[in-house]
């Protein structure tokens, strides 16, 4: 059935891996403040600091990737490291990948092709002065997967990947981002409450808006609408799925029955029913991204491709927006055009656009849209 495995593909929450309890606390990155000189005798001034490097407007640097690995919550964290030659102090991105078993590349099992829009988009970005540390999530790659899944696992990587790059030589630790994607994004936000390290600031991309569960009923409503049901028949599918998700939230056992038979719909509901992730999905479902962003404190770099259709700029990044002005945050937000939800350049005019988008994410022959890279670049380069 093709709406079944459509709708499966495109779901912002696929929990297609599942990781550990109690996580293992990451140590404290040694402080790396440039050495002061001894005081000459007068009179002789300090020796002034020696200034960041700024990112380049033009790639210039020669890449070098290094494979890392730390340890997070009970399990070996494996990524890699891609790099600009040279000294620095370079700023650096921590990426964090989105939903489902998504690897460091953003490759998945689910999506065929291997030519994952994060290892395009670290080398760019490197060739640009930029240090980016991509990683393999557990249940994906070379990181296994130990366990139970709580949030406080994924915040375990994410802090110990921030640790390793504040530490990492060449790295300007006063210049620390993390850079999420779709669910990543969400990710990044809760980190920005904990990160382990200071942060200069945060990279939001194809980043949900809404709550989870808003963001999942959504897209259910847009596959249930493929089917050409009836608006009533529509709205009976859209609310039992919606009190199916309430009740999961809740920690209340699913009546699935209110999904009346739909073969589609109840295999996403089962996917949220793993026993092994409840910690994490119950607490996912509800969590209000713009929320955090709002109470995070620190400048924001929002971005959407406009051929998006999983995370729509309108509401999403609207709605990210609007919280941190409100907060009287700085924001820069902007909309790639001719880009879809991994950034790849997309020349399909908007309304011809169908859900089967999402398995052509990877395909060897599709390209980053290089209006991302430069970007990300002039807003590091303005010092956020």
């Amino acid at each position: 059935m093709k709406r079944l495995s459509i709708l499966l593909l495109m779901l912002v929450i696929t929990i297609g891996c599942l990781p550990p309890p109690p996580p293992l606390p990451i140590p404290p990155p040694p402080h790396r403040a440039p050495a002061k000189p001894q005081a000459p005798e007068p009179p002789a001034e300090p020796e002034a600091p020696e200034a960041p490097v700024p990112v380049t407007a033009e790639p210039s640097y020669t890449l070098v990737n290094e494979e890392v690995a730390w340890e997070a919550a009970g399990t070996v964290v494996h990524g890699t490291l891609t790099r600009p030659e040279g000294e620095g102090p370079f700023p650096a991105l921590l990426l964090i990948a989105g939903s489902g078993p998504t690897d460091r590349d953003w490759n998945s099992r689910l999506l065929p092709g291997t030519n994952g829009s994060a290892k395009l988009l670290a080398e760019a970005l490197a060739r640009h002065g930029v240090v980016v540390l991509r990683y393999d999530k557990r249940g994906t790659g070379e990181t296994e997967l130990p366990g139970d899944l709580a949030w406080s696992d994924y915040l375990a990587e994410q802090r110990g990947g921030l640790a390793l790059l504040a530490a990492w030589p060449g790295v300007d630790a006063g210049r620390l981002y993390p850079a999420g994607h779709s669910e990543g994004g969400v990710h990044a936000v809760r980190l920005a409450g904990d990160p382990g390290v200071p942060l200069a600031g945060l990279i939001l991309l194809a980043t949900p808006g809404r709550t989870m569960m808003e963001t999942v009923v959504e897209q259910i409503r847009d596959q249930i609408r493929l089917g050409e049901v009836t608006p009533e028949r529509e709205e009976e599918l859209v609310e039992g799925f919606r009190t199916v998700l309430e009740q999961c939230a809740d920690g209340d056992e699913m009546d699935l029955s209110l999904l009346d038979g739909d073969i589609g719909l109840l295999s996403v509901a089962l996917a949220f029913k793993q026993e092994a992730a409840q910690a994490f999905i119950r607490e996912i479902l509800v969590f209000d991204p713009a929320a955090a962003l709002a109470g995070s404190g620190l400048p924001a770099l929002i971005l959407n491709g406009d051929r998006d259709l999983q995370v729509k700029p309108d509401p999403d990044a609207d709605r990210l927006e609007a919280a941190a002005r409100e907060a009287g945050l700085e924001v820069v937000r902007l909309d790639i055009p001719e880009a879809d939800h991994v950034f790849k350049i997309e020349t399909t005019p908007a309304d011809e656009l169908t859900p089967d988008l999402a398995t052509r994410y990877n395909a060897e022959d599709r390209e980053l849209q290089p209006r991302l890279v430069r970007v990300m670049v002039e807003w590091l380069i303005a010092g956020y």
